[in-house]
């Protein structure tokens, strides 16, 4: 009778346990609800701690339970494909919309490669992989003309509009492309040395240009030359604003003890923004920052590192996640206005829009694309990019350009 008593008391107890438990984890859920345009649509949820996506239906219409957090929400139906980050509340539902766009083809309007386009009508301008010509080309011609020769390596050419632009050689000399030819320019910034040695650079369009000399941060705007700052990080990113305001990313190894960066050495960011005023405001991340852009209206600036591409407004303290992964390869990524980001994404074209929070997926590149700028958008919306040689004979290199 006493083990009978004490079997049923076993098994109270384990019912009371089931029940306490379930309602522990019910407590730790949500309610996702989702909705698509096509029936065919197939959902997947990947959640921000997990590596691998989790199917969750198919159609126009699914609710799923989750533990409460942050996911990439994912609609496929065969080439085309949308998906967005979306945060699943602690004992409640949240509605959203994914619609799936249409994927669009490149057309390859050049058999060689290209970097830091700029692009108006049918006219390209680029810097070439050796790094040391920038050239004009037609691609309705098919002329192409050299604007720009027997430069020393260009780390970098920024262009102020579709005439200008500025880039700095691999022995810190600053060139002004003009028209169709280049010429050195002076900025005189101390009077200690003659050296011009620059960390990074950047312009905006209306030709203000900050750059980093001999760790000062500098803004050089209408001829007047003014410090900013300065920082001795041992990499240094330099992105300038419509308004002049700078964002300044200063890498460095996580230990002090270590003099230089180099591949496996574990870095860290410390970065922050300096507005007109002289104000500095730091930026929160604590990942070190591949790459980042500003949004053409001086808004937002996205920033990518290998756990995530996002988007940061310093006025308003406020972050939007774009992908859990980066922007991949080396941050690839550029805005087609104010609402639109363009990035890559293992060599998969995606539009990021701004206001719905939704990437769409663009195009499948034809091949490699390995530059950390790599788009160009003409005035009429059509986007171009450059994909990188495969072997030493070149095969794979190519400009194309997508009409989205």
């Amino acid at each position: 009778m006493k083990k009978m008593f004490f079997a049923g008391g076993l098994i109270c107890c384990l019912i009371v346990l089931f029940i306490l438990l379930s309602l522990l984890t019910k407590q730790g859920q949500g309610h996702l609800d989702i909705q698509t345009n096509d029936p065919a649509a197939k959902l997947t949820l990947l959640a921000k701690s997990s590596s691998k996506a989790t199917s969750i239906g198919t159609g126009e219409r699914v609710d799923v339970t989750a533990q409460a957090g942050q996911y990439m929400l994912q609609a496929v139906d065969q080439n085309r494909s949308s998906r967005m980050v979306v945060n699943v509340p602690l004992n409640g539902t949240v509605s959203v919309t994914l619609t799936i766009n249409q994927t669009g083809n490149p057309d390859k309007i050049a058999n060689f490669s290209a970097l830091d386009l700029s692009v108006v009508g049918t006219d390209v301008r680029f810097l070439n992989t050796s790094l040391q010509q920038i050239f004009d080309y037609n691609y309705v011609t098919g002329q192409n003309q050299v604007i720009a020769s027997d430069l020393y390596p260009v780390e970098r050419l920024m262009w102020i509009n579709h005439q200008q632009g500025i880039a700095i050689d691999n022995l810190y000399n600053p060139h002004l492309v003009n028209g169709l030819s280049d010429s050195p320019i002076s900025l005189v910034t101390t009077k200690i040395g003659d050296n011009f040695v620059v960390e990074d650079f950047a312009v905006n369009n209306s030709g203000d240009f900050v750059y980093d000399q001999n760790g000062n941060i500098y803004l050089s705007k209408q001829a007047t030359i003014t410090k900013l700052g300065q920082d001795t990080a041992l990499e240094i990113q330099i992105r300038l604003a419509a308004d002049d305001t700078v964002f300044f990313n200063g890498i460095r190894p996580s230990n002090p003890n270590i003099t230089t960066i180099d591949v496996g050495v574990a870095t860290k960011s410390t970065a922050y923004f300096i507005t007109t005023t002289g104000q500095k405001i730091p930026y929160p991340g604590p990942e070190t920052i591949d790459q980042a852009a500003w949004s053409p209206d001086s808004q937002d600036i996205a920033i990518s590192t290998s756990k995530d591409l996002t988007i940061y407004n310093y006025k308003t303290e406020k972050s939007t996640f774009i992908t859990f992964s980066g922007a991949s390869p080396n941050g690839s990524f550029n805005w087609i206005d104010a609402n639109h980001l363009l990035y890559v994404d293992q060599n998969t074209i995606w539009e990021y829009n701004l206001s719905q929070n939704t990437s769409y997926k663009l195009a499948k590149a034809p091949g490699n694309i390995n530059h950390a700028v790599p788009f160009a958008v003409s005035d009429d919306g059509i986007i171009y990019f450059s994909t990188d040689p495969t072997d030493a004979v070149g095969t794979g290199a190519a400009i194309y350009k997508i009409n989205p």
